[in-house]
């Protein structure tokens, strides 16, 4: 059930991070269906989350399904060293990414 979804790595990885920084959209929309929000907002060891593994690797579809259900709040986590996930996909070239986070987030992701 939804505590096996919740089960991390020794790093804090989750089976979420995996799934969206690879984006497997069709495994994120059952993850989702199980876990919701709750298994989104997790963080890595380096205070990283799924949004923002997913912004890093440039996957604006799994990032779209993400804000669906995470909303701001998910966009707005920031990792150990103060980076939010519009920061990281600008940092990786990832154009596409920062323009679906910034739609949904506004300016202040930029912050």
């Amino acid at each position: 059930g939804k505590e096996l979804l919740m089960l991390r790595a020794n790093n804090g990885t989750s089976c979420a991070h995996i799934a969206f920084q690879n984006g497997r959209t069709e495994a994120l929309k059952v993850l989702i269906n199980a876990g919701g929000k709750e298994l989104l907002m997790l963080v890595n060891n380096n205070g990283a989350s799924c949004a923002y593994v997913a912004a890093q690797k440039g996957q604006t579809e799994v990032l779209k399904m993400l804000v669906e259900v995470g909303g701001k709040e998910l966009l707005m986590l920031r990792a150990n060293n103060g980076t939010s996930c519009a920061h990281i996909a600008f940092q990786n070239g990832r154009t596409e990414a920062l323009k679906v986070l910034i739609n949904a987030g506004g300016k202040e992701l930029l912050m």
